[in-house]
């Protein structure tokens, strides 16, 4: 049986870095004590090699898409907390999980080829 958001109404945690919007008395990991936080990026890449100008306006047409309503609301039915992000963030944002998803992986016995 599939439980609608609506429905699903306890939380024990928020495993992001800051609390829910609309549970606002539940604590996030980190305000526990343990040193964990997710996000799950989504955004788009493009080799190096394409010209800044391509690029701009990309980033022009994702932003306008990730600001339309109909897209805001879809997300947030999902349970999905959009956070607008520049470019350089968006880098920063892929960048900050490499060595907590490199430990995840060789903790699993993976190995780097």
């Amino acid at each position: 049986m599939r439980m609608s958001p609506e429905r699903a109404t306890f939380l024990l945690a928020s495993v992001t870095d800051d609390r829910w919007p609309k549970y606002p008395d539940v604590r996030t990991l980190r305000e526990m004590g343990y040193h964990a936080a997710t996000i799950v990026p989504l955004g788009f890449a493009c080799p190096s090699a394409v010209p800044a100008e391509i690029r701009a306006r990309l980033e022009r047409v994702v932003t306008l898409a990730a600001a339309d309503p109909d897209l805001q609301a879809t997300m947030k039915s999902l349970i999905i907390r959009p956070k607008e992000m520049t470019a350089a963030q968006f880098h920063d944002a892929i960048r900050s999980q490499a060595a907590t998803v490199e430990g995840i992986l060789t903790a699993a016995g993976m190995k780097k080829v």
